[in-house]
């Protein structure tokens, strides 16, 4: 979760520095239902489930160091960043 808010931090940085080295990174929020979900394949499809009693729109990543039981879930307006 922290890894794209520090290069964009880094990006803003290297900016103020007049470094201009680190390449342009912005944010975005991403709709689980609207946006993601549509075009999922059907392996990450299989990541999505139902975590603490939030929406059923909680998915994990598949990677050397990603948990199943710790996924991202959607803020209450259904995006994530």
């Amino acid at each position: 979760w922290d890894q794209h808010h520090g290069e964009i931090a880094s990006f803003h940085i290297s900016r103020l520095l007049d470094m201009r080295r680190a390449p342009i990174t912005v944010g975005r929020r991403i709709n689980i239902a609207n946006e993601l979900l549509p075009v999922a394949t059907p392996e990450l499809r299989d990541t999505f489930t139902t975590y603490k009693n939030k929406t059923e729109n909680c998915f994990y990543a598949t990677c050397e160091l990603c948990k199943s039981l710790e996924p991202t879930c959607p803020n209450a307006d259904g995006t994530v960043e």
